[in-house]
């Protein structure tokens, strides 16, 4: 090939040239190929904590079933004593679960039989061998038996996770087929933790070094073919301000759905593409207890995610001016504003107050889940004939009552009295007030007039 090249450089220098077919032709430039991620199977560290969009019932927006600070999954097995097991497939593998005289769950799988070991309220995470290297885990976070019957509520245990340009990736089996897609699976970024959202899998997913656009990914988990978006970017920080040693996780997606993961509020930037973000759902996680103090469901905001713009390069000529400090993050706080939202009414002598008393934050999210004692109270604050001064608020006693996880309810008063003993009259404002399990001290107020 080398004499050939010669040859053809000599006869281009004397006006002749080669044959077409032996002529070496340029290389050709070529696309850089899309990055594949090796991806490792990673059992969870709790099936109590995991949260996913199946988990609510969407028209009524109420969690399937929070019971006793666990998520509990809408997959359901009844046993009996003297029943036959029940099967379930896991890829290709069939498991059967049973029930012995001693009240003790068993699975069997791939030829071999374990007893699952009880756990909180549920039972272990079970390991399940598919065979060609192949692992899978079964989150089994809720179990009961009664009568000789029993009970065991089930969702995928693993996750399938690698690194992706300074962050990480995970993808979930949420329809529990055993195998790994882009319709039906979800997926998270971020490290892994005692408590794990997911979300519905997007065409992009967002990392700490850029958004990627989603190719293949392996049916077994093992692959995930990512190509880098090189188009406009703008970057979000998931967050979450809540009271000390909570966490929170939440499921965020961009308005047209292209871009959804499921994130801890860490306050870790992610690069994102530009548009409207909004909540699909989320959890508040007390790591000291293990337990999940509520779930969050979304509100009517969005936050707008700008592109990032390049700023100009300095003309040398100029004079020198100030470095103007570079544009953060845009921040999606939840948790952020916490407040009580309820309603409440005057009449015949009685101030109503009506339930659940809600705990919203300023994204319009809400909180539920928790009980927690209120004390209600009417508050006004007097005119000042000097501006400057603000007058202390007077406040009036009402009452107390306690909201129960969510549940509605009337929680009827007497109107109070004033220093006098007199029924307060005029303007007024209901003020209702908790020790909230999530947040600490807050409180909301609503006009009212005596």
């Amino acid at each position: 090939m080398r004499r050939l090249t010669l040859i053809g450089c000599l006869l281009a220098t004397w006006g002749f040239s080669l044959p077409a077919g032996l002529a070496q032709a340029p290389k050709a430039a070529t696309a850089p190929a899309a990055p594949t991620v090796a991806l490792k199977f990673a059992p969870l560290d709790s099936a109590d904590a995991v949260l996913t969009g199946s988990d609510f019932v969407i028209k009524s927006r109420i969690p399937v079933l929070f019971y006793s600070g666990i998520v509990v999954p809408h997959r359901r097995i009844d046993l009996t004593e003297k029943g036959a097991p029940k099967s379930l497939t896991l890829g290709p593998v069939k498991c059967a679960i049973s029930l012995d005289a001693k009240r003790r769950f068993h699975l069997a799988a791939g030829g071999k039989s374990q007893a699952l070991k009880a756990v909180r309220m549920g039972l272990a995470t079970a390991a399940i061998d598919l065979g060609g290297g192949r692992k899978h885990a079964l989150g089994l976070p809720r179990a009961f038996t009664y009568l000789g019957k029993g009970a065991i509520y089930y969702r995928s245990g693993c996750v399938q996770a690698g690194p992706v340009a300074g962050g990480t990736v995970a993808l979930y089996d949420e329809n529990l087929d055993g195998s790994y897609a882009a319709k039906g699976d979800c997926l998270r970024v971020g490290a892994a933790g005692a408590a794990n959202v997911f979300a519905p899998i997007g065409s992009y997913v967002p990392t700490p070094g850029g958004v990627y656009k989603i190719g293949t990914i392996a049916p077994d988990g093992s692959k995930l073919s990512l190509a880098l978006h090189a188009g406009d970017t703008g970057r979000l920080a998931i967050q979450c301000r809540a009271a000390r040693g909570v966490t929170g996780h939440f499921a965020v997606a961009s308005a047209d759905g292209k871009v959804s993961f499921g994130a801890p509020g860490n306050g870790k930037t992610l690069v994102v593409l530009p548009g409207q973000y909004k909540l699909l759902y989320g959890l508040l996680y007390h790591p000291a207890s293990k337990r999940v103090l509520a779930l969050v469901l979304p509100g009517g905001a969005a936050v707008d995610v700008a592109k990032d713009v390049t700023p100009p390069k300095p003309d040398p000529k100029a004079k020198p001016k100030p470095k103007a400090k570079p544009a953060g993050p845009t921040a999606m706080a939840f948790g952020d504003g916490a407040h009580l939202d309820f309603t409440c009414k005057v009449a015949g002598g009685k101030v109503v107050i009506t339930g659940p008393v809600a705990v919203k934050g300023k994204l319009g999210e809400e909180y539920v889940g928790m009980g927690f004692a209120c004390t209600a109270s009417a508050v006004q604050t007097p005119k000042s004939a000097d501006p400057k001064k603000r007058p202390r608020p007077i406040v009036v006693p009402i009452g107390r009552f306690t909201v129960q996880a969510d549940k509605p309810g009337e929680f009827t008063f007497n109107v109070p009295v004033d220093k006098d003993k007199k029924p307060i009259t005029g303007a007024w404002a209901v003020r209702v007030e908790a020790d909230v399990p999530a947040f600490g001290r807050i409180g909301g107020a609503k006009p009212a007039t005596f």
